[in-house]
């Protein structure tokens, strides 16, 4: 059954499936009623918080929460506690509780139920073994059974993790789901879009995407529920573009959510970096719209529990989507209508034949016409003989932005910016690592290499250079670097790449996960929406692993259970250093012709030529022995999609990588590029990368370039010392390739070493 779509003979299971686990608990002596039973009692919504002390539970009842998942030390009097607010709780079933301990938490008039461990799904090393879900749903079945045929049987709760909802942290197959799903009475998943997802608050639709697959999972009668964020979790850590939710972002996680099929919903109180949580940890604004969308969800619990659910498509216009659904309960109606993006769209209704006249509520008398107006992320609720007052339930417009003061007055050249303290001698001379604002062209190559492990200069010396690696924080150049090479030739993609290691003897190879082993990872995402990718990690002893996410049809990246991507490969060794070469297929990435639909420039930078491919693509190196260490092509995290920076599938004229201009030709060309020096501006919250940036000064140079001789590229080194010692420490300084096209760039961030700090060169 597709998700949302709950007829009356459903809704009618579900509520044979409740009476069956209120008689299970009436007929064990030592399970107390509970004080509350959201999960029984239609008149109220399920509401919870996760891993709450009983002490919040005054302030998070009058928020309109009902239930605390995850105990604290001595449950059961956390389930008391609980208990004097009206709220109840699942208790953790596994543990070192004995039967009477049990008794006693279940004993208590606020224990709901009990709870398995959190996140299963998520991939985990166990034993010295890498498995991609790190509980097996057999474990949990076999808990499930044993707690069934106890004394104190309850209804049973499992969290799963955010694969469910994205595709690029998925690790658990589609089919092992079911599996997960039956250990359970109640089911829940957790994604929070805007406060840890790249790019998240352009992906709020995360949450339904989430809900849907979870349903189909589930089944039509198994109630599903969500984890939604409410605070700034990751805190002082979270990257640019993260952020808490705002008031109308929630609003629309949770009715999206609704829509999609969740019988109840969960706010995660929590906030890292330093630690926060409770009340305390979210902002007022978001209590606000909680109590107010609570309270509205309690009020309206008898028809979205027990009415008929229908979907009612929606057609939006242009790039739009929006989901709605109506719920029929006697003679009340709700239709429930979400913007599922962050744009203003037009959307028609087609509502089924004899759906009475609806209201908006807070729209003054509004009624319901079959085109609606929704701006983003916006909620329009529509009600017909509803026993509810108009709560305002207007849409809480977006707070107006605090925008950057303005940048600083561009300077006459570059010039004249003044050199930094500590640029004068080699120890101090600054590390500059590359963002993701990075698109260099790939060749084609006038030879294919020969794929056996030895990186012959003569075979790459045409290539793109894949240099500096750095750690992931751009604070420090690996005490081992790795320099790597990227062509073109016939249909396949060529890589080569030489990790320096004076361990040669030390290396680990042993892993059958080919990532815990010294490797070299690649990833590649030829829509360049960056909401999926092909991973491959070559091993030093060239074994091989592979996986791959596609877009489906919310634009999220879907498992491919079936990629056998055809990839040569080899391995070498030289004096302190292991290689590595492959060539891959370019169609087993996917369909070439989408390598000409692609994403626009980053702000601030021109365009692409139409028909020139352009593919997100990052390379990562593993370290194993002495304690390992990361290293990256680009700053930022593995398997972090917004990271990537791109290459271009065409031949240019002139290349630039590595902060030099490369002629591959056998004429002088002259190139226009732009340079382009920053300096960070004060810690504080940022929509998007361009704002954390202080421009100092901006101008367009004019550099010839001179030909290849006997077989090596011309270059002109733009990134040269002289112009580094003029970048502040923790600045950007950018090259733009404006001709001849197709346009690339390149930009870095540079980092000053303390004195006490030693510099290791850079290639």
């Amino acid at each position: 059954m597709g998700a949302g779509a709950c007829g009356a003979g459903h809704w009618a299971v579900r509520l044979d499936l409740g009476l069956a686990l209120t008689v299970a608990v009436l007929v064990a002596p030592v399970v107390a009623a509970p004080v509350a039973n959201p999960l029984q009692d239609h008149a109220v919504y399920p509401i919870a918080v996760w891993a709450m002390p009983a002490r919040t539970a005054p302030d998070f009842a009058a928020l309109g929460v009902n239930i605390f998942v995850a105990d604290q030390a001595d449950p059961a009097r956390w389930c008391d506690s609980l208990a004097a607010s009206g709220c109840v709780g699942f208790v953790h079933w596994r543990g070192r509780r004995s039967a009477a301990q049990r008794a006693a938490v279940a004993a208590s008039p606020g224990f709901l139920g009990w709870m398995h461990g959190d996140e299963p799904d998520n991939p985990g090393v166990v034993d010295d073994v890498f498995l991609s879900y790190h509980v097996p749903p057999e474990r949990l079945q076999a808990d499930y059974d044993a707690m069934r045929a106890s004394t104190t049987p309850a209804p049973m709760y499992l969290n799963l993790g955010q694969g469910l909802a994205n595709g690029i942290n998925q690790s658990t197959p589609d089919s092992v789901y079911p599996a997960f799903c039956r250990t359970a009475d109640v089911v829940c998943y957790d994604v929070y879009p805007t406060s840890t997802q790249e790019n998240g608050t352009n992906r709020l639709h995360l949450v339904a995407r989430g809900v849907e697959r979870l349903r189909r999972f589930a089944g039509p009668d198994k109630p599903v529920w969500v984890w939604l964020e409410c605070t700034k979790i990751d805190g002082a850590r979270t990257d640019v573009g993260n952020r808490a939710p705002l008031p109308h972002e929630l609003r629309a996680q949770v009715w999206m959510a609704i829509v999609h099929g969740a019988d109840g919903i969960g706010y995660f109180p929590h906030q890292f970096h330093p630690y926060r949580g409770g009340p305390a940890a979210i902002p007022a604004a978001l209590q606000a719209e909680m109590k107010l969308t609570n309270g509205l969800l309690h009020k309206l619990a008898p028809v979205l529990r027990t009415g008929r659910k229908a979907r009612v498509p929606a057609d939006a216009d242009a790039e739009g989507r929006v989901s709605a659904a109506l719920w029929r309960h006697g003679q009340q109606a709700l239709l429930a209508v979400v913007n599922l993006r962050n744009q203003a769209v037009r959307a028609r209704l087609q509502l089924p034949a004899g759906t009475p006249t609806l209201e908006r509520m807070g729209g003054a008398g509004q009624q319901l016409s079959p085109v609606v107006d929704l701006a983003p992320y916006e909620v329009a609720l529509y009600g017909a003989a509803l026993a509810v007052p108009d709560l305002h339930y207007a849409y809480p417009a977006p707070p107006a932005r605090t925008v950057p003061a303005a940048a600083a007055p561009v300077l006459a050249s570059i010039a004249a910016l003044p050199t930094q303290p500590g640029a004068g001698g080699p120890a101090a001379r600054p590390i500059w690592s590359r963002t993701h604002q990075t698109r260099t062209a790939v060749p084609e190559l006038p030879a294919a290499p020969l794929v056996d492990g030895k990186l012959l200069p003569a075979e790459w010396a045409f290539a793109t250079r894949l240099a500096p690696f750095t750690t992931p924080d751009g604070q420090r150049c690996p005490a081992q670097p790795t320099t790597g090479w990227i062509g073109r030739w016939a249909d396949k993609l060529y890589l080569g790449f030489r990790c320096a290691e004076t361990e040669l003897d030390s290396l680990v190879t042993h892993y059958p996960a080919q990532w815990r082993n010294d490797c070299v990872e690649i990833w590649v995402d030829p829509h360049n929406r960056r909401t999926s990718f092909a991973h491959i990690i070559a091993a030093a002893t060239g074994a091989l692993q592979t996986e791959r996410t596609v877009p489906d049809e919310w634009g999220e990246g879907q498992r491919d259970e079936n990629w056998r991507p055809r990839i040569e490969c080899r391995t070498g060794r030289e004096q302190d250093a292991w290689t590595v070469e492959l060539a891959v297929d370019l169609a087993d990435f996917g369909d070439p012709g989408r390598f000409d639909s692609l994403e626009p420039a980053a702000p601030g930078i021109a365009g692409h030529p139409a028909g020139v491919g352009i593919v997100a693509f990052d390379a990562a190196r593993e370290r194993q022995p002495q304690g390992g260490e990361n290293s990256v092509w680009t700053t930022g995290k593995f398997n972090a999609t917004g990271y990537f920076g791109e290459i271009i599938l065409a031949d240019a004229p002139i290349g630039l990588a590595g902060g030099a201009l490369i002629n591959r030709g056998a004429l002088p060309l002259t190139a226009q590029v732009e340079v382009l020096v920053s300096a960070p501006r004060p810690a504080e919250e940022y929509a998007d990368w361009e704002e954390q940036w202080l421009d100092l000064a901006r101008q367009t140079l004019s550099i010839e370039v001179p030909p290849q001789i006997d077989g090596t590229p011309g270059q002109a080194l733009l990134l040269d010392d002289s112009l580094l010692a003029r970048v502040p420490s923790g600045g950007r300084v950018r090259f733009v390739l404006r001709a001849p096209e197709p346009a690339q760039w390149e930009e870095f961030v540079v980092h000053r070493p303390a004195d006490s700090e030693t510099a290791t060169p850079q290639p």
